[in-house]
C-alpha cells in the first residue's frame, strides 16, 4: 500500500513539473510572434483579438466536452477569479504595452524575468507555502543567469522613469496567476478554471475593438492571422490549462520558477524566427537556469528529496 502511494505521488510530482515545462515552452513562443504580429495590429488590438480567440475557442472546447463544474468556487472564489482575470488579463497587458515604448528590450526581460521572485514571496504571505534552500538557490541561480547576460550587453536603458515603472507593476501583477489557482485547486478543475479565466477576459476585453481597430483586422495578412490563431489557442488558452494543471501537483514557487525558461526560450526563439543576436552568454545562462531546473525539480518542503518527501506522505496516509 505504501509503495503504491509511494509511486502515485512521484508519478504526480513528475507530471506537475512537465504540465509547467511545457506551459514555459509555449509560451516561450509568443513573444517573437507577438512581434510580428505589431506591424499589422496596435497593442490593444492584438491583446483583445487574442483573448477573443481563446475564449471562442475554449468555449466551444467547453460546451463540447462537458458541462462546467463551477458550483464549488462559492462566492469568494468568484471574487477571486474575476480580480485574477481582470488583472492579468487587461491590466497586465496594459500595464506592459504602456511600459515598453520607452523601455530598452533587455530590461524589460531582466524585469519580467523577477515575476519568478515575486511569486515566491507572494506564496509566503497569501499561501504561507515554506521552501526550502533548493528552492531558493533554484531561483537565485535562475534570475542570475538571465540577468548576467542582460547586464553584461548594457541593453537595460529608458527614457524616463516611469516607463520601467509600469512595467514592474506588471511583473507585480504576472504572479497573480500562478498563486490565485492555487488557492482555488480544491474547488475548480484545471479546465474549467482556465476556461473561465478566458471567456471573463474575453467578455472585458470588448471594447478594446473600436471601429480603428476593426479596420486593422480587415487589413490583416494571411501570416498575421496565422500567428494570432496560434497566441489565442495554442499559445495562450492551451497554455493556461498546462500551468493550471501543473498549479494542482506542485506549489506555487516551484511552478513559479518555469517562467525563467519561459525568458530563455523567448530568447532562443528571437534568434532563430526574427534574426536577432544571440551572444555567447546565453549559453551561460542556459546553464543557470538548467541547474535551477534541477534544484527546483529536486526540492520540496524542509529540504527533502522527492523521495523522502513520498515516503513520509505516504506513511501519514497509511
Amino acid at each position: 500500500m505504501i509503495r503504491r502511494l509511494n509511486h502515485h505521488a512521484r508519478a504526480s510530482l513528475i507530471s506537475g513539473h512537465g504540465w509547467a515545462l511545457a506551459a514555459a515552452l509555449i509560451w516561450s513562443v509568443n513573444f517573437p510572434l507577438i512581434k510580428i504580429v505589431r506591424r499589422e495590429l496596435d497593442a490593444t488590438t492584438l491583446v483583445g483579438l487574442r483573448f477573443e480567440i481563446a475564449a471562442t475557442m475554449v468555449l466551444a472546447l467547453w460546451l463540447a466536452v462537458r458541462r462546467p463544474r463551477l458550483r464549488g468556487l462559492g462566492v469568494r472564489g468568484w471574487i477571486l477569479v474575476i480580480l485574477m482575470t481582470a488583472l492579468i488579463g487587461p491590466l497586465y497587458q496594459v500595464l506592459l504595452a504602456s511600459g515598453a515604448p520607452g523601455t530598452s528590450a533587455g530590461l524589460i526581460g531582466l524585469i519580467i524575468a523577477s515575476q519568478s521572485l515575486h511569486t515566491a514571496w507572494l506564496a509566503a504571505i497569501l499561501l504561507h507555502e515554506r521552501f526550502g534552500w533548493r528552492q531558493v538557490a533554484a531561483l537565485a541561480i535562475g534570475f542570475l543567469g538571465l540577468a548576467a547576460p542582460i547586464l553584461w550587453s548594457g541593453n537595460i536603458t529608458y527614457v524616463a522613469p516611469l516607463f520601467p515603472l509600469l512595467v514592474f507593476a506588471a511583473s507585480l501583477v504576472a504572479p497573480l496567476n500562478t498563486v490565485i489557482p492555487r488557492m482555488l485547486h480544491r474547488h475548480v478543475e484545471s479546465f474549467d478554471l482556465a476556461t473561465l479565466v478566458m471567456v471573463l477576459a474575453g467578455v472585458m476585453c470588448l471594447p478594446m475593438f473600436t471601429p480603428t481597430a476593426l479596420g486593422q483586422l480587415g487589413d490583416l495578412s494571411v501570416s498575421g492571422w496565422s500567428a494570432m490563431l496560434w497566441l489565442g489557442s495554442i499559445g495562450h488558452a492551451g497554455a493556461f490549462m498546462m500551468w493550471y494543471a501543473a498549479l494542482r501537483k506542485l506549489s506555487a514557487v516551484s511552478t513559479g520558477f518555469y517562467l525563467f525558461v519561459m525568458m530563455l526560450g523567448s530568447t532562443f526563439w528571437g534568434w532563430l524566427i526574427l534574426d536577432e543576436t544571440l551572444s555567447t552568454t546565453y549559453a551561460l545562462a542556459a546553464l543557470a537556469v538548467a541547474l535551477g531546473l534541477w534544484l527546483n525539480a529536486t526540492a520540496a518542503s524542509g529540504g527533502r528529496r522527492p523521495h523522502q518527501q513520498t515516503a513520509m506522505l505516504a506513511t501519514t496516509e497509511a
